[in-house]
């Protein structure tokens, strides 16, 4: 079940850090690790809001599969960062997140 939740995450991830080397003196590449930092802590953040049900054996389903985390962690990252967070602009030819 964990596996489930945490595929979707770890794509954005992995997608977000697989562009290459890291150079981080540049305001471009400053800027998309802050957007990454809040990504992930939108992440965490949905995650902490189900532990209890995800902790408690007796439920079958806590209504957070893949698609309703991704859905969720959207929905907190827009509201923290201002602006919408594009996971089907990912590049797979440069691994680049585009965000509008």
């Amino acid at each position: 079940m964990m596996l489930g939740i945490k595929c979707p995450m770890v794509a954005v991830i992995i997608a977000c850090l697989s562009s290459g080397p890291v150079v981080a003196d540049t305001s471009s590449d400053y800027n998309t690790a802050i957007k990454l930092a809040e990504l992930l802590r939108s992440g965490r953040d949905v995650i902490s809001s189900y532990q209890a049900l995800i902790n408690d054996p007796d439920t079958a389903d806590n209504g957070l599969d893949g698609d309703a985390l991704v859905r969720q962690v959207r929905a907190v990252f827009e509201l923290r960062a201002g602006e919408t967070f594009d996971l089907e602009g990912a590049s797979r030819a440069t691994g680049r997140c585009s965000t509008s």
